[in-house]
């Protein structure tokens, strides 16, 4: 049976981007995670202290030349609000299944993001209808626009996974964002 993805997920094959580049800047020695460190997520019961060196927020994208090219490819409407997020999940990290909007403290408005994988081995993403049944898995190799009003988990890291999130303007639901970034890319 023919499943259709595209509800969940649409990979952008033609978003342009250099891993290189952005391995290099978060191996850098004077790169901090704990800088960018979001206050709020100190309050969220699933990220404890332990984690605030793997989560990181460059609202202003401009200051750095790798993320500003990945983002002025985005359709101006989708841009104005943009946050981009860098992540490292620790070996082993656990992060249950979910909705963005439902139990995520510090992301409870968003409703898509692109994946933009920066470490050779990101984990799957498994997604899930409403009554909590696998629908499908997805395995990232290519960046690739999530669509997180959608039951998601990640697969447990077997070795430190890092990637970067474009998060997509809250007011745009899945569908508008979608189309608006299939008709520019």
């Amino acid at each position: 049976m023919l499943f259709d993805t595209d509800q969940y997920y649409v990979e952008l094959h033609n978003l342009q981007y250099s891993k290189l580049d952005l391995q290099q800047f978060l191996e850098s020695n004077d790169f901090n995670w704990q800088l960018y460190w979001l206050p709020e997520w100190g309050n969220s019961q699933e990220y404890d202290e332990t984690y605030k060196n793997h989560y990181i927020d460059i609202s202003n994208y401009t200051q750095l030349p790798m993320l500003k090219k990945i983002v002025d490819q985005l359709p101006e409407l989708v841009r104005f609000d943009q946050m981009c997020r860098f992540k490292k999940f620790p070996k082993n990290f656990v992060h249950g299944l979910h909705k963005d909007n439902e139990e995520s403290s510090w992301s409870n408005k968003r409703k898509a993001f692109i994946h933009i994988p920066i470490s050779d081995n990101a984990s799957a993403i498994n997604f899930y209808n409403d009554q909590k049944e696998f629908v499908c898995k997805l395995n990232y190799t290519v960046p690739t626009l999530v669509n997180t009003q959608q039951y998601h988990i990640i697969d447990t890291p077997t070795q430190i996974r890092t990637s970067l999130q474009v998060t997509m303007p809250h007011h745009f639901e899945w569908k508008e964002v979608k189309n608006l970034i299939l008709q520019h890319l």
